[in-house]
């Protein structure tokens, strides 16, 4: 079964892995699938990319040197501004290893050799998970925004429906394709063309 690409959204994804061959066989694969890809030989390489780029998904091995992938995880989840959806890709099928690992906040575990099909449909997991994450947010600030109170209540709460409308919609036309940030724009500009007045 393969994966309808057109789902995809170049998410940006950071590919940790000691072995250049593995790492560039791993990047390969990700850029055919429409990501947009970094790489790194280490967990501290990785930390640092991590901090710069901010990548939706991360992909670890878990044996490297400097830093291991355990550490990796720890310090991408101190670090982390927004959910990063963490896949540890690793040659052991230990228990304790993958224990350790989903413990530590990995989200999910594949054990090389791997099907590439087995990591694109993961991939696209956590793809609907992220967007379920933004989605979320975006409703829990709408709710914020409600319970804001402005001299011009009325209106402030006319936008927030007008919002809604438009959030309602978005989705319903978007399916599975919808960006939260592309309506926000859309409404954003919408209100401006009208003064602010739904």
């Amino acid at each position: 079964m393969l994966i309808d690409l057109s789902a995809l959204h170049n998410q940006k994804i950071l590919v940790v892995e000691d072995s250049p061959s593995q790492r560039l066989m791993i990047s390969q694969h990700l850029r055919r699938w429409r990501y947009d890809v970094a790489e790194a030989a280490d967990g501290a390489e990785a930390l640092a990319l991590f901090k710069s780029d901010g990548p939706s998904i991360v992909v670890t091995d878990l044996e490297m040197p400097v830093m291991d992938g355990f550490r990796l995880i720890e310090e991408i989840r101190k670090a982390e501004a927004s959910r990063t959806y963490i896949i540890v890709l690793s040659a052991t099928e230990a228990k304790r290893m993958v224990v350790t690992a989903l413990a530590l906040g990995a989200d999910d575990y594949l054990v090389k050799p791997y099907h590439p099909d087995e990591l694109r449909v993961r991939l696209a997991g956590a793809e609907k998970m992220l967007q379920l994450q933004n989605q979320e947010l975006l409703i829990f600030a709408m709710a914020q925004l409600v319970d804001m109170r402005s001299s011009e209540t009325g209106a402030h709460l006319e936008r927030v429906q007008f919002f809604c409308r438009r959030l309602a919609e978005g989705l319903a036309a978007r399916g599975e394709g919808f960006r939260p940030y592309a309506v926000w724009s859309d409404v954003a500009a919408a209100l401006l063309a009208r003064g602010g007045r739904p």
